[in-house]
């Protein structure tokens, strides 16, 4: 059983890792190269790997760490200095778009409403593991549009993340589990703003025990285990463990612990995840894809177009009225990523039954072709960004 086990995550990474060298010739996402080899080698082309409990389980491993690390890697001065301006993007670029594709999939598909709002939201939501990749490798974190986007990305996959757990419960739940999120999220910038008033005293305590302790060992493990335990708390209340794992990385940051560890447990986890949870977590994804239909895909492509167009659109014209430091059309290709939560988001709904085979693979599929369509403008969007000269400027 074990060596079945190991061969089969022999098999994902081994292929998930040649196609994404591969396919990074042709400027294609890794994400997007880690399903394909899912879904060559699953259900929907080889069927040489399956899906089973215990490849359930692995996926879930992977999501948690995938996310810890996000959390990680983002900053709550992003997220708390730019609410305003992230409440009007996760409105105009997923709200809009998503409730447009949720009323035209209701209109001309077999699907139901519940069925539909899913699909509509994995489809609609952006990715930040793609956007903090692409953020960070054009350097656009270093100007105010860049933190905005991604504020705004933060802000949109945590009420994805609250609108996909009201699929399973009844208002009343809904309710509830919204209250505890605000009231959580609350919880956390407090202690936050505490962390960072005693920052100073923190790290001299963390510099005076690093000669006779193992820090990064300890804080490594502090980390994880704190992860873990606010995911399980998420989970015990109804809500999906992956909110529970992000709010616990998001208070680990340069003021708690240091810019020297933080860049440590930022790479650390950074390294484990490129190399073992990333690709083995996206090719899993890809394993339960099957081929619709062609007459069911073009029946799904309005509501694709839709989404597209309403999205990019609304992201390009809040840009020009929102942003300075970077173009409209550096915005609208960023924000184009979709990947890794819209794919988390299908996969969970597909887990829990809410969604079939078929409607999980169209969410797959639109989550791909949008990330092909939109990210690639991003080269020449940045390269209109340095002839133009506006990465100096100051957003308003």
């Amino acid at each position: 059983m074990v060596t079945d086990i190991l061969t089969q995550i022999l098999i994902l990474l081994s292929v998930s890792m040649l196609l994404g060298v591969v396919l990074d010739k042709f400027k294609i996402p890794e994400v997007v190269a880690y399903i394909v080899s899912g879904v060559i080698v699953g259900a929907g082309v080889l069927r040489i790997i399956l899906p089973s409990p215990t490849i359930s389980d692995i996926e879930s491993i992977s999501l948690f760490f995938i996310i810890l690390s996000i959390g990680v890697e983002a900053n709550t001065e992003y997220i708390y200095g730019n609410l305003r301006r992230s409440i009007i993007f996760t409105i105009s670029g997923f709200v809009i778009p998503m409730i447009l594709g949720l009323i035209i999939l209701n209109m001309i598909t077999p699907f139901g409403v519940i069925s539909s709002f899913v699909v509509s939201l994995s489809v609609s939501v952006p990715s930040i593991s793609i956007i903090s990749v692409l953020l960070m490798r054009y350097n656009l974190l270093k100007v105010n549009g860049g933190r905005l986007i991604l504020s705004a990305v933060v802000l949109t996959d945590i009420l994805a993340f609250i609108m996909l757990s009201a699929t399973t419960e009844n208002m009343y739940r809904v309710i509830e589990s919204l209250g505890f999120v605000v009231l959580f999220f609350f919880a956390i910038a407090v202690f936050d703003i505490l962390i960072r008033r005693r920052a100073i005293g923190i790290i001299k305590w963390i510099e005076e025990k690093e000669e006779s302790t193992n820090m990064e060992y300890l804080l490594f493990s502090i980390v994880i285990i704190a992860g873990l335990l606010v995911s399980i708390i998420f989970e015990a209340i109804g809500i999906t463990y992956v909110l529970g794992s992000f709010f616990a990385g998001i208070l680990i940051h340069e003021a708690s612990v240091g810019e020297k560890y933080h860049r440590m447990l930022v790479n650390t986890l950074k390294r484990i995840n490129d190399s073992f949870f990333i690709p083995l977590f996206f090719s899993i994804a890809g394993l339960s894809v099957v081929f619709p239909h062609l007459d069911l895909f073009i029946i799904f492509l309005p509501a694709l177009i839709v989404i597209i167009a309403s999205g990019t659109a609304l992201n390009y014209l809040m840009s020009k009225r929102f942003i300075k430091s970077i173009t409209p059309l550096t915005t609208m290709s960023v924000l184009g990523g979709r990947g890794a939560v819209g794919v988390i988001i299908a996969a969970i709904a597909y887990d829990t039954g809410i969604i079939t085979s078929t409607e999980y693979s169209l969410a797959i599929l639109g989550t791909v072709l949008i990330s092909l369509i939109i990210t690639p403008l991003i080269s020449l969007a940045v390269s209109g960004n340095k002839n133009a000269g506006t990465s100096s400027q100051s957003d308003t």
